[in-house]
């Protein structure tokens, strides 16, 4: 269960759904083949396949922009089994308490925070470190440098640069 609980994703605002992915994709399939299926969890619905000698693991299929998978479980149905699994095998082990199912449940569903990223040595200053591009001086920056790439060329003219016009910001 721990292998194969997917990844918890930070993300707070809901995408377009007709912008869906392979992973939405095979989520939406998913959950339509459980539906379909009449299996009460994830872990049943796995079983029957399993016992019908179909793939259990998700695996892209085809290539390139092309590639999809057929299934893909959400992690909310992997703690769906678990929860299910719980309420199951609570009554045949009456000596396991709430903290220790919590504890089990926790250790399985964890995710550690993502480490930030190191953004690497100058290349004008190789001693200090390089600035992350998210700080508004480095934004400025990269739109400064866009800026000053671009040229104006109209038909018969000779081109203008930016600096023709004077200081913008």
């Amino acid at each position: 269960m721990n292998q194969r609980r997917g990844f918890k994703s930070n993300r707070k605002a809901a995408g377009d759904e007709n912008e869906a992915g392979k992973v939405k994709t095979g989520i939406s399939a998913l959950k339509a083949e459980l539906a379909a299926s009449g299996a009460g969890t994830l872990g049943q619905w796995l079983a029957a396949r399993h016992a019908t000698r179909q793939p259990v693991r998700a695996r892209l299929t085809g290539t390139g922009a092309r590639a999809t998978y057929s299934f893909y479980p959400e992690r909310a149905l992997v703690h769906e089994e678990f929860q299910a699994i719980r309420a199951a095998q609570a009554p045949h082990h009456p000596g396991v308490t709430a903290e220790q199912w919590d504890r089990i449940e926790s250790v399985i569903f964890h995710q550690r925070p993502l480490k930030p990223v190191k953004p690497g040595k100058c290349t004008l200053y190789p001693e200090e470190e390089r600035a992350h591009w998210a700080l508004p001086i480095a934004q400025r920056f990269r739109i400064l440098h866009e800026l000053h790439n671009l040229r104006i060329v109209r038909q018969g003219e000779e081109g203008l640069s930016p600096a023709d016009f004077g200081p913008l910001l």
